[in-house]
């Protein structure tokens, strides 16, 4: 039996991995003297508004004004008769008794009494098969005569 505090290895703590640092290339283009950028042109941000113009009314208020209109003065607020209402003559108009049988009712029997119907004789024909045997066996039949399968009842053996 082993006696004693066993070795153990440390583990390190994390640390990201290290990289390499970014090189920035150098270039031997260096500005030299006073850059000259052109001047923009100074926008005015609000311009100014021009005068509204209101269109002029060639309808003037002249002489005195009186409410009082010619339907006004007219009514007097008598009842009045109506005007009798004038019917003119239709040829539309139905004069006499109305026949609401079509042709197809009147053409339409009913079968509520019917005759008797007639017993039809049946008529006996004179074409009758001829004497002898039918021969039933076509030649399909004959090529491809009937055979009543069999059940396998095993493996068929080597």
């Amino acid at each position: 039996k082993p006696e004693g505090d066993f070795e153990r290895p440390e583990k390190d703590k994390f640390r990201p991995a290290e990289r390499p640092k970014q090189v920035k290339p150098e270039d031997n283009l260096k500005p030299e003297g006073d850059f000259e950028r052109p001047q923009k042109e100074v926008t005015p941000l609000k311009g100014d508004r021009a005068p509204t113009k209101r269109p002029k009314d060639n309808l003037t208020t002249e002489g005195e004004f009186t409410s009082q209109t010619t339907v006004q003065i007219e009514f007097t607020g008598e009842p009045t008769e109506r005007p009798r209402m004038i019917r003119r003559n239709t040829w539309t108009k139905l004069e006499g008794d109305m026949i609401t049988e079509t042709t197809t009712k009147s053409e339409y029997k009913q079968f509520d009494q019917v005759d008797r119907t007639q017993i039809i004789t049946k008529r006996t024909d004179n074409l009758t098969v001829g004497e002898g045997i039918i021969e039933d066996t076509s030649i399909n039949r004959s090529d491809y005569p009937k055979h009543a399968p069999t059940k396998r009842t095993g493996p068929i053996p080597k």
